[in-house]
């Protein structure tokens, strides 16, 4: 790489003649020298940017070649999955087809059985209120024979209340009686 030249002392002289301070000027100079002669060693010339470019465009052609294998594996690979595939969803068709033929087999003898169940229930349900009819009936003249009962023993107790009443009343009478004479 050439040389970067930079005249310190004639940037020195014109910072001076701009009016700054002759010490601060010569610091400056030298400062912006050393940063210069840092950044120049990261400088790239023509030549160098040629070398990366054909060392790029072999990189970028290896590339395409090996993309381009890549890419024929994975077509030939794709044709064999779609093969593979296609013979899949052929024999699951042929699964779902036998399976539902099957389920529809299944179903039609679960409605005659559920038939036939529902033909029993409905027999036993009509059997079971015949049989509550009867209970009920004779439920009710079970119901009204103790309610006359019931009304008998309470009308046998009412008298005799009353006559105990009666009676509790003639002693109370003549208690009273009795109290007013000895008083």
């Amino acid at each position: 790489m050439p040389a970067l030249t930079f005249d310190t002392l004639k940037f020195a002289r014109r910072l001076k003649e701009a009016g700054m301070d002759p010490h601060l000027a010569e610091a400056q100079a030298e400062a912006l020298a050393e940063v210069l002669a840092a950044k120049f060693d990261t400088l790239v010339e023509k030549r160098d940017l040629a070398e990366l470019r054909q060392e790029l465009l072999r990189e970028i052609a290896s590339l395409r070649q090996e993309m381009e294998t890549s890419i024929s594996e994975l077509r030939k690979d794709n044709a064999l999955l779609r093969k593979d595939m296609e013979a899949s969803i052929a024999s699951l068709r042929q699964e779902m087809e036998t399976s539902i033929s099957e389920l529809r087999k299944d179903n039609a003898l679960l409605r005659k059985d559920m038939e036939a169940s529902i033909a029993s229930l409905r027999q036993e349900n009509a059997a079971l209120r015949k049989d509550m009819e009867a209970s009920d009936a004779a439920l009710r003249q079970e119901m009204e024979n103790g309610f006359a009962a019931v009304r008998k023993e309470m009308q046998l107790l009412e008298q005799r209340l009353i006559i105990k009443l009666g009676a509790m009343l003639v002693v109370a009478t003549g208690v009273l009686a009795t109290l007013v004479k000895l008083l």
